[in-house]
């Protein structure tokens, strides 16, 4: 038996290592909205490998690992950059009882079982079911998901129970952190689209409407959409999703695809534009120095600079010297960058490599910058900064180039903004570099 579960493990990691969305596999999707759309998705993922309810322990270990090896637990861990209350380890932490938070982790059905009546397949569907504090696990309970005010509870990470004060629904409620109301959201769009030919008959008359087409009611569809919007899809999604592929041989739609949601319960969310962006209000190279950009120094005496690598230039930072890691804080911030009433749709996408170390010690942000005073500190008070550092996607090493994806801008039109890179470390250094820094946009016509 351990060998079985031995090599399931290596298999498992090997595939993870190559696993994407294979080529053709949303091929009946094309060309259709709307419930034909999410009929096309679910003849796409139906009919998943069930890997029975005692091989989510062994899945957890790959499908929700954090970059430092422990259990990546949204009910208490409180995201990127920030520090957890607690931590578990896989297996030594594994529930058991539990007294009190921060006793053991178990298995939390996010779409409680209690809806669907116990039944198979959707007892053991990774796509909604997690790793969670036991206790926080049973403080949730199968109350649906929500927004509160003035909680009864809340967890060490800020998740709270209370009463709904999202519009349309007013009984208890769970509200997760921000950094995971999407992945929650993306779930129960999984959910509606996985068991299109079951759903209708689930009980859960506060959030179901009993059929296979909206699946929910009108305020929590407009509760998923919000989430499933504030909160894009990240990295950690799309690690899960190729993850769970590899275990369940089905995929996730609504992280591979987020604007299907829209296509599918059209009204609800917001249907992206395919106006081509044909404004460019940014786009930067690095074929000469660090172009546009300007960099300053807060901590270290290494800097960002230009570098060059079979015919591509690009701006790179490294704090690893002469077999030393040195600690630094290096910003590189683009020029002003003016963001006008009359454009829409601003989009800032770039693309990034590293090599070295790891994302818990050596960070590179993404911070938009007000009001910033060239030439001086960025850290100063006056300024308004905002880290955007979780929307974006960054590479997997080795120097391999990935795309960031698009982060929309729109909040800032009207004003005028700086983009930072920020390199950060203290402990383990990594080299990064970045390219093809572009700000674009549509005219409002």
């Amino acid at each position: 038996m351990k060998k079985t579960v031995l090599l399931i493990l290596t298999l498992l990691f090997s595939l993870s290592l190559f696993c994407q969305i294979p080529s053709g596999y949303y091929n009946q999707a094309e060309g259709k909205t709307g419930y034909q759309l999410k009929t096309a998705l679910h003849l796409t993922i139906k009919n998943h490998t069930d890997i029975g309810y005692d091989g989510l322990w062994t899945a957890f270990i790959t499908t929700d690992k954090k970059p430092n090896g422990k259990v990546w637990d949204m009910y208490s861990d409180k995201g990127p950059g920030k520090t957890p209350p607690y931590e578990y380890s896989f297996g030594t932490n594994q529930c058991g009882s539990y007294s009190g938070e921060n006793s053991c982790y178990n298995r939390e059905h996010s779409f409680p079982k209690s809806w669907f009546n116990d039944a198979r397949p959707m007892h053991n569907d990774l796509f909604h079911l997690y790793p969670t504090d036991g206790f926080v696990n049973g403080k949730r309970s199968n109350y649906p998901y929500g927004e509160v005010s003035n909680p009864t509870w809340t967890s060490m990470n800020g998740s709270k129970l209370g009463n709904c004060t999202f519009p349309g629904f007013s009984g208890t409620v769970f509200e997760p952190i921000d950094e995971y109301k999407g992945d929650f959201a993306r779930t129960y769009f999984y959910m509606a689209t996985r068991y299109e030919d079951k759903i209708a008959g689930f009980s859960m008359p506060d959030i179901l409407n009993n059929t296979a087409n909206q699946v929910y009611k009108d305020w929590c569809l407009k509760l998923l959409f919000k989430w499933h919007e504030q909160d894009p899809v990240s990295q950690k999604e799309i690690d899960r999703n190729n993850a769970v592929y590899t275990i369940q041989k089905n995929r996730n739609p609504f992280i591979d695809h987020p604007e299907y949601a829209a296509m599918i319960w059209q009204g609800y969310g917001t249907t992206p534009d395919p106006t081509p962006l044909t404004v460019t209000l940014l786009n930067e190279q690095f074929n000469s120095q660090l172009g546009s950009f300007s960099e300053y120094s807060v901590t270290g005496a290494q800097k960002w600079m230009n570098k060059a690598y079979n015919g591509e230039n690009f701006a790179e930072m490294n704090g690893y010297v002469n077999k030393e890691t040195i600690p630094n804080e290096d910003w590189l911030i683009s020029p002003f960058i003016e963001l006008s009433n009359s454009i829409k749709n601003v989009k800032l996408s770039f693309k990034t490599a590293h090599q070295f170390g790891n994302d818990i010690t050596t960070k590179l942000r993404v911070i938009i910058l007000e009001n910033y005073v060239p030439n001086s500190d960025p850290n100063d008070a006056d300024f308004i900064k905002t880290d955007i550092t979780n929307k974006f996607v960054y590479s997997s090493g080795n120097y391999s180039w990935k795309e960031s994806g698009e982060y929309s801008l729109d909040g800032y039109r009207g004003k005028t903004i700086n983009i930072a890179f920020v390199y950060t470390t203290t402990a383990e250094a990594r080299l990064w570099r970045f390219d093809d820094v572009k700000v674009m946009a549509q005219e409002i016509t």
